[in-house]
This record gives C-alpha cells, structure tokens and sequence, in this order.
C-alpha cells in the first residue's frame, strides 16, 4: 500500500488482519505502480508460457508434462502451478480477463512512456492481449471474457494448432 504515514498507520492492523502481508511501497500512488509491475510480469510470464506450451505441443510434448517439469524446475512460481489447469485442461474460467490484462499494460506502457522507460517485450505482449481481445478468442461461446490464460489459444491458432484440453 502506499498514501501518507497517518492513513498507512491506521490500516495496517486491519490488512494484517485479512491479508497475507502489508508492503509499504511510499507514500504518494506508488502502491498503483507495483500493481501494475505486477501485472506486467504476469501478462510477460503468461504469454512466455503459451508460446512454450504450444511449441512443446507441435513437437509431441503434452502441455502436462511441460507444465509438470517447468513447475518443478527453477523457474516454476505459484502462478505457474496456479495456472496449470488454464493451460493444460483449458479451465479457462475468468481469475483476470484479458481485456483487464491488456488495460493494465497499457497503463504501465503508459507510465513507462513517462519516465523514457523502453518496454519492448512489454509493449509487444500488449500487442498480442490486442490481438486476443480483437479474434474473439478471449470469450466464451456467449460472450463471456474468458481467463487471460486464453492468449494459448490465440498462440495455437497462431500455429495452425488445434488444442484440446487434457486429462490425467
């Protein structure tokens, strides 16, 4: 959180209460900024991992697998084990929309932009929420937004992939 040290004081006790830590980011919109860092590495890290899964894929790699090793490799976090259902089982039920997603990388390619700070991989995962958004494939068959998750699908048909979900 971040705002001025009286306010900070007064609510900490409460967000200790319900939350799993309080970090103190500053006292001014600071607390903003790291949300959508946040968020930024989590739409870079997604669509790293569609790219992966679905080039696994094209070559005989069941995403399972992929998902299972790279979960117990250096690099798997609790997003990754978290969204392993998204990408393996397509469970795509909505956690944080794409068009959510896409709106918070572009308030931080905004911020960016602000500061002369270059976002090349930023800005070009934001093309490819746009894409998303615009196919339709981040929706249901009635419309509703489906889980970010779903840039895989966008990344398969990219590759002229079919993907199903899979089952242990």
């Amino acid at each position: 959180m971040s705002g001025p040290p009286a306010a900070v004081a007064a609510v900490t006790p409460l967000l200790r209460d319900i939350g799993r830590g309080v970090h103190v980011v500053g006292e001014a919109h600071e607390a903003r900024v790291v949300k959508l860092c946040t968020n930024l590495v989590l739409a870079v890290l997604t669509q790293a991992l569609a790219e992966a899964l679905v080039l696994g894929q094209s070559h005989g790699v069941r995403r399972g697998a992929l998902m299972e090793f790279i979960n117990d490799s250096a690099i798997g976090s609790p997003f990754t084990r978290y969204k392993t259902d998204a990408f393996v089982r397509l469970d795509l039920a909505p956690a944080f929309t794409p068009k959510g997603q896409r709106k918070d990388l572009r308030l931080a390619l905004r911020l960016g932009a602000e500061q002369e700070v270059p976002m090349p991989v930023s800005s070009a995962t934001e093309v490819e929420f746009s894409r998303l958004v615009a196919s339709g494939l981040g929706v249901d068959e009635l419309g509703a937004d489906l889980d970010f998750a779903s840039l895989i699908l966008l990344a398969a048909r990219d590759a002229g992939l079919v993907i199903e979900p899979e089952r242990d």
